[in-house]
């Protein structure tokens, strides 16, 4: 779907299983600070059964080029996603978190934004 009113359509495959599920991002409270998303009901969800979480921006204040963020969510998976293909490399909360953690932290220094002061 096409994003309407900060709200966006997304959907994810998962690595581990290859499934597919459909999330909604909703960034109409941006100016709250926060966003949020949840699973799409209308779509057929493969891997996650429903989710719902949000993540709030703030700039650390010494640092005005860095951005601190807080990240907070929880998933209902199906057995298959939860315990993998045939009980072979699932995953549980914490290596889901260790997982997300470790690519984030890969991506992020490729997505910073340069900012330019005047002086």
């Amino acid at each position: 779907k096409e994003p309407k009113n900060d709200v966006y359509y997304i959907k994810f495959k998962t690595i581990i299983v290859g499934k597919r599920y459909y999330v909604i991002n909703d960034f109409s409270t941006r100016s709250k600070g926060y966003g949020s998303w949840y699973i799409d009901h209308s779509k057929k969800n493969e891997c996650v059964l429903d989710t719902v979480g949000l993540w709030r921006v703030e700039l650390v204040k010494a640092k005005p080029t860095q951005s601190e963020v807080t990240y907070i969510g929880k998933a209902i998976l199906n057995r298959s996603c939860a315990n993998g293909i045939f009980g072979l490399g699932g995953f549980d909360g914490e290596d889901l978190a260790d997982q997300t953690y470790r690519a984030l932290k890969e991506r992020a220094p490729k997505a910073l934004i340069k900012i330019k002061t005047k002086k």
